[in-house]
């Protein structure tokens, strides 16, 4: 197994939601221009949308690197580190908006403690982007280096 992995999140979706915002900005604006000023305020909503659609894609603002540690996680340059020992498992999940359509993310269920007894029927935490790859996939990748590294920390080194 390659340690430490770094996944990257994919510029599909980012160009995507750059070229939705670009389209729904301009549609704003014209209306703006055409006197009604709520399309100035759109278009400033949708410009925001964009810009935040595609930051992730910056350099070092988005990524997932795998280590014999844990996980570690960055969104707009925001990271955060799970260890190993935390994880009981990783799953994924419909995630619903709205109700009317979902995006499968993958996400991970904490190991039970005294401050989490109560019975979940939801994943703990989600990681906040698939990294380019389907939510199953990133699943099963992070449970076999998620067993690989538990396996390894339980086995006791010999001392030479």
């Amino acid at each position: 197994m390659e340690t430490p992995l770094t996944l990257y999140p994919s510029g599909r979706r980012a160009m995507l939601m750059a070229g939705a915002s670009t389209i729904l900005a301009l549609c704003c604006l014209a209306l703006g221009i055409s006197g009604k000023e709520i399309g100035y305020v759109a278009c400033f909503f949708f410009v925001a949308c964009g810009v935040l659609g595609t930051a992730e894609i910056w350099p070092r603002s988005s990524w997932l690197r795998i280590d014999e540690t844990g996980i570690r996680y960055c969104y707009l340059f925001t990271s955060h580190h799970v260890a190993w020992e935390e994880i009981a498992r990783f799953e994924s999940e419909l995630v619903s908006h709205s109700g009317l359509w979902g995006q499968q993310m993958t996400g991970f269920y904490r190991q039970p403690g005294p401050e989490n007894e109560e019975k979940r029927n939801r994943l703990d935490e989600l990681l906040p982007n698939n990294y380019g790859r389907s939510a199953k996939a990133l699943t099963e990748l992070l449970n076999q280096y998620r067993v690989h590294f538990a396996r390894n920390q339980s086995t006791p080194t010999a001392e030479a």
